[in-house]
C-alpha cells in the first residue's frame, strides 16, 4: 500500500506547514480531572473514515504537539488519533513546586491515568461519533513504552496491537542499574529522614535547549530545530531532568517488565535505533525476545528520536508501522 509520510521538505517551512495548521484547527484539545486532583491534558482527532483509533503514549519530557507532523500522518492515512500528556510534563499537572522537575511517585499512576482517560474521554467520545467498535492500536515511544508495557499486562484485551519506538525497558547510565538503584534510594531515605525537598537527580537541571551538535536524539538537523522552536513557543510545556524518585520508580518498573514479558500477548512491532544513546537497546532485546507475539526492527543511521529523524530512516519505520498496522494476520 501507499501512505502518507511527510518529509523534511515539508517541515522546512515551519511554522508554516500543512501539520501545523491541520494541529492548530483540527485537534480537539480538554482537560480530564482524575482522582487525587491530578488534570490530565489530553488531545484527539475524530476522522470521520476511521479503520482504526490510535492511541499514543508519549516519552518523558513530551508533550501534545510535539507529534502535530505524526498526528497529521495519521490522521491522512485514515485513522482517529488520541492522546495525552503524561502528569508531571506536557500540560497535564505538575507535580512538585519546581514544575520543571521530572518527577512521579510510581510509574502505576501513568498506567492509571490512561485507563481513567480511555474508560471516561476515549470511550464515550468514540461512542458519539458512531466509533465504539473500532480497533484500538497503542503507539509508545521510549518512557511511553514501559507505560505501554505496564498497561497492555494490566489491561490485555483493550488494545489489538502495540508498536513502540525505542521503549525504555532500560537506561544507559554511568554505572550498573543496580548500583544506580541502591546509591538513588540511599539519597531519598537521607533527604526524607533530614526534611529535605524532592530534587533533581545528580546533574540535573531545568530545561535547556541543547544545539544540533550536542543532541543524543537524531540526526534531522532540521526536525531537531522544529521541536526545540515548539518547546520555545509552547513554553508551558518545557520539562528539565529527572528526580531521584522518578529514577527508582523507571528502574522499578523496567525491572518488573523485563520479569513480566513472557505474559505480553499482543501482537507487537518494536524499533531499536542503531545509533541509540537514551536507552538499554541490550536489555530491550532481551525484553522483546520474550514477547510472546512480536518483531523487533533495527533502524540502520537512526538515534532515539525515531519520529524526528531524517526521512530515510522515519519512511522506512512509518511504512513498517502502517504495515503492520494494516496487517490482518497476527504476525
Amino acid at each position: 500500500m501507499t501512505y502518507y509520510i511527510s518529509l523534511e521538505n515539508k517541515v522546512s517551512t515551519y511554522p508554516q506547514t500543512d501539520f501545523m495548521a491541520f494541529f492548530n484547527k483540527k485537534v480537539r484539545t480538554g482537560i480530564w480531572q482524575q482522582r487525587s486532583a491530578v488534570d490530565t491534558f489530553y488531545g484527539y482527532v475524530i476522522n470521520a473514515s476511521a479503520s482504526k483509533c490510535i492511541v499514543i503514549s508519549q516519552g518523558r519530557s513530551e508533550s501534545l504537539v510535539k507529534y502535530a507532523e505524526f498526528i497529521y500522518e495519521l490522521y491522512q492515512n485514515g485513522y482517529t488519533v488520541f492522546m495525552l500528556d503524561h502528569q508531571g510534563q506536557g500540560q497535564s499537572t505538575r507535580l512538585l513546586p519546581n514544575p520543571h522537575i521530572g518527577y512521579v511517585k510510581s510509574f502505576n499512576d501513568y498506567v492509571e491515568d490512561l485507563h481513567e482517560v480511555i474508560e471516561n474521554v476515549l470511550n464515550p467520545l468514540l461512542t458519539d461519533n458512531n466509533q465504539g467498535n473500532l480497533q484500538k492500536i497503542l503507539f509508545c515511544h521510549s518512557m511511553g513504552g514501559a507505560i505501554g508495557s505496564m498497561y497492555v499486562l494490566a489491561h490485555p484485551t483493550v488494545f489489538t496491537k502495540l508498536v513502540m519506538t525505542a521503549p525504555m525497558l532500560g537506561i544507559l547510565i554511568p554505572v550498573s542499574e543496580s548500583l544506580t538503584y541502591l546509591m538513588v534510594k540511599t539519597v531519598l531515605g537521607i533527604r526524607a529522614f533530614f526534611g529535605l525537598p524532592l530534587g533533581y537527580l545528580w546533574g540535573q537541571t531545568n530545561y535547556e535547549a541543547g544545539s544540533f551538535n550536542e543532541n543524543k536524539l537524531t540526526n534531522s538537523e532540521l526536525r531537531y530545530g522544529v521541536f526545540r522552536d515548539m518547546m520555545t513557543l509552547y513554553s508551558q510545556n518545557q520539562l528539565g531532568g529527572i528526580s531521584f524518585t522518578w529514577m527508582q520508580q523507571a528502574i522499578t518498573a523496567m525491572r518488573d517488565l523485563r520479569l513480566k514479558a513472557s505474559s505480553i500477548m499482543l501482537p507487537t512491532l518494536v524499533f531499536q535505533a542503531e545509533q541509540e544513546r537514551i536507552v538499554d537497546n541490550k536489555k530491550m532485546t532481551q525484553f522483546v525476545a520474550q514477547l510472546a507475539n512480536a518483531t523487533l526492527v533495527k533502524v540502520a543511521n537512526a538515534q532515539h528520536e525515531l519520529l524526528l529523524e531524517q526521512d530515510e530512516a522515519r519512511t522506512m519505520v512509518l511504512s513498517n508501522i502502517y504495515d503492520f498496522i494494516e496487517s490482518d494476520h497476527n504476525h
